[in-house]
């Protein structure tokens, strides 16, 4: 598990203010995997707009970057 100051560093490196990192790995032959969570505990559904406290659909996303 990382500690708290390398968490810090990633979120800075990330650079996504809304989000918060939990955990994050490195997998061989893959890269890094991280776990996000937000910080905010409501969001605006991107379909209808409306607030929601809710989770709607929760997608495991594959980012690849040169």
């Amino acid at each position: 598990m990382p500690s708290l100051g390398q968490l810090k560093l990633m979120e800075n490196l990330l650079h996504l203010p809304q989000m918060k990192v939990l955990d994050y790995t490195s997998v061989e032959e893959v890269g890094m995997m991280v776990h996000l969570a937000a910080k905010q505990p409501k969001a605006a559904c991107p379909r209808c707009g409306k607030q929601s406290e809710k989770l709607h659909q929760n997608h495991w996303f594959l980012v690849r970057d040169l």
